[in-house]
């Protein structure tokens, strides 16, 4: 991940990440809930960062 395509955030502690820009969090977001329904149609996401 280059340094133009991320982010930084910050959690409660301090402490930081780099994690994608929105659209594309909002792209990939899309993307794993489209597959995972698919191929899991029973399954839940519970999560996403």
């Amino acid at each position: 991940m280059s340094e133009d395509d991320r982010a930084i955030k910050r959690n409660k502690f301090g402490g930081t990440k780099f994690v994608y820009q929105k659209d594309m969090m909002k792209s990939l977001k899309e993307f794993f809930e489209q597959e995972i329904s698919q191929r899991f149609p029973e399954a839940r996401i519970l999560y996403w960062t």
